[in-house]
């Protein structure tokens, strides 16, 4: 029954268009309006299901530590230059002998196989932000020196 009763509607309507602003215009807006205000009580009682977090305070942490270490390197041999360590938060590398480099390698084998990236005395300092352990290998004819200066996070030492 209520499908007939909205064809005949359309049908009406279709030939017999409401004019703007008069009395049927006004009245489908009331009624729409109505219509939208009751969706939305209906929306404000639903309850929001959403999981639920604490909040939590953060700040950021500077290095705590520091150590500064000048390592000799001999002539076609490589050197650890960096160790593993997972406190690390930024190490500077320098070649302080003049006129000479140091291939930065992520191994002995590769270090020893020229592997790597070429730092030279002109360069300005080189930041690493890793944790991995780093090596150096001499390619020249004389003994270099490399300065690391490495800045860490101190380790937790509760509960010990």
């Amino acid at each position: 029954m209520n499908e007939i009763v909205e064809a005949v509607e359309e049908v009406v309507e279709e030939a017999f268009p409401p004019k703007t602003g008069g009395l049927v215009d006004k009245h489908r807006k009331r009624v729409a309006e109505e219509k939208a205000k009751q969706a939305q009580r209906e929306n404000e009682e639903e309850r929001v299901e959403g999981a639920a977090y604490r909040a939590i305070k953060v700040a950021p942490e500077s290095p705590e530590v520091f150590t500064g270490n000048v390592i000799t390197i001999q002539p076609g041999q490589a050197a650890m230059l960096l160790p593993l360590s997972p406190y690390r938060y930024r190490a500077t590398l320098r070649v302080i002998t003049a006129a000479s480099s140091v291939i930065l390698a992520k191994d002995n084998g590769a270090a020893v196989g020229q592997i790597g990236i070429p730092l030279l005395t002109a360069d300005p300092p080189y930041n690493v932000f890793a944790r991995a352990q780093l090596w150096g290998f001499n390619p020249g004819a004389a003994v270099i020196q490399v300065g690391v200066l490495a800045e860490l996070y101190a380790p937790e030492t509760r509960g010990m």
